[in-house]
């Protein structure tokens, strides 16, 4: 009776080991493809050149930094519109709503209850200022968050700034996960027009990698581009919509990318006019006779120069930051400079991936063909495309999801598959 005991512990023991081996071999994709968190990463990192972080916009980044990681969608942030780091209080709709949270019309009027709650404690700080003894708990964090200054106009004009901001933590994290079916083809892209390869993260700010998504503006894809840009770049009719396709999105956003740096002449400015447009960004130029970012940010006032155009770079910084603590090392050290029109780097790259050992850890990448892409000329076909790579014109359809009567026009991007 013992021995039959012993041994139905024996084949216990057994399966639970077998059982946690099938499930490790279940979850280990899952979990090579997340981003591992490096809390001792730099936020600052020097081998950055061509993406300085003026001081005056450590606080921005540091605010987009704490959207990004700290705050979820189901919270609103309160703050001031120029100072970012002011912050009045958070609004956590879960506490008001649990985790169904309800329909925009429900939502509007909790921002609202919550903006006027914040309106009236500024206005009462400005009417006790004279005497700060008089301020309870609530008005005394309030003014403090404004050093306490005595002139009442500084509380009662800064009513007008209040701003919400919805946080992105777990929509940041998701799209860091869609990343990964992407991010290999679209750094090479970049490495392939001479390009940073840090412009990898900017679907992240844009979009978070969704590659359905539309804006409030109609701008759509990874890289949310309106019609009427992508129009220079892709094509957009009823019946095809480039800008859904993540890989010949890039390619068009590697190209405007590298437009915009030749024109403009630094990467600050063209990550910017990436938002508020080329000719936007020129004429700030021309307005503050400087092509610094930082002299722009302080002293242009153009018009439609607003709250996301004059944020956008601080947040692409800020997103580098997050990704970098998350693992991305998106740097290329292969590359001594990423000038557009210099040639691009090898591609055997030592581009450095985070690995699942350990959060310090990272592999270098595997040697790997680059990947070669191909715009259609006016009078190509398939079969005369698929001859001059030497790949059959199977394999080039098959590539490219083409079936056997699909068809390609000038201006299309084809990739070409490796050869045999």
């Amino acid at each position: 009776m013992g021995d039959a005991r012993r041994a139905r512990r024996v084949w216990r023991v057994i399966w639970v080991a077998l059982g946690a081996w099938i499930l490790g071999l279940l979850a280990a994709p899952i979990l090579l493809a997340l981003p591992v968190p490096d809390p001792s990463a730099s936020p600052s990192d020097p081998s950055r050149p061509h993406f300085p972080k003026p001081p005056s916009l450590d606080s921005n980044v540091e605010f987009w930094k704490q959207i990004y990681s700290r705050y979820t969608t189901a919270e609103y942030v309160f703050h001031d519109r120029e100072d970012l780091l002011v912050v009045y209080g958070v609004l956590d709709l879960r506490g008001r709503f649990g985790d169904r949270l309800p329909g925009g019309r429900l939502i509007e009027q909790e921002k609202e209850r919550a903006r006027q709650r914040y309106a009236d404690l500024l206005r009462r700080v400005a009417a006790k200022i004279s005497d700060p003894a008089s301020l309870d708990d609530e008005e005394r964090r309030i003014c403090e968050l404004f050093s306490c200054q005595g002139d009442p106009t500084i509380y009662l004009e800064a009513i007008s700034r209040i701003r919400a901001q919805l946080g992105q933590k777990d929509r940041f994290l998701a799209g860091i996960v869609r990343a990964g079916a992407y991010l290999q083809q679209i750094t090479q892209i970049l490495r392939e027009h001479g390009l940073p390869t840090e412009l990898a993260v900017m679907p992240l700010v844009e979009s978070s990698f969704e590659t359905r998504a539309v804006s409030k503006a109609k701008a759509v894809g990874i890289w949310q581009f309106t019609r009427d840009t992508a129009r220079a770049f892709m094509r957009v009719s009823r019946g095809v919509d480039e800008r859904l396709d993540p890989i010949r999105s890039t390619v068009a956003a590697a190209e405007l990318l590298k437009k915009n740096h030749q024109v403009l002449g630094n990467w600050p400015l063209a990550v910017t006019a990436y938002n508020h447009g080329r000719e936007g960004l020129l004429a700030a130029k021309r307005a503050v006779g400087s092509d610094d970012i930082e002299v722009i940010l302080q002293n242009y006032r153009g018009r439609g120069f607003g709250f996301a155009s004059r944020n956008f770079y601080a947040e692409f910084l800020a997103a580098l930051e997050v990704t970098t603590e998350y693992g991305w090392h998106l740097v290329d050290h292969d590359a001594e400079d990423h000038r557009p029109g210099s040639p691009p780097p090898r591609p055997a790259s030592r581009q450095r991936f985070a690995s699942s050992t350990g959060p310090r850890a990272a592999v270098a990448a595997e040697p790997t063909r680059a990947a070669r892409y191909h715009r259609v000329k006016g009078r190509e076909s398939l079969w005369s495309i698929a001859r001059a790579y030497r790949v059959s014109l199977e394999s080039l359809r098959a590539e490219n999801r083409l079936g056997r009567t699909g068809t390609i026009y000038p201006g299309q991007v084809l990739k070409i598959p490796r050869a045999p």
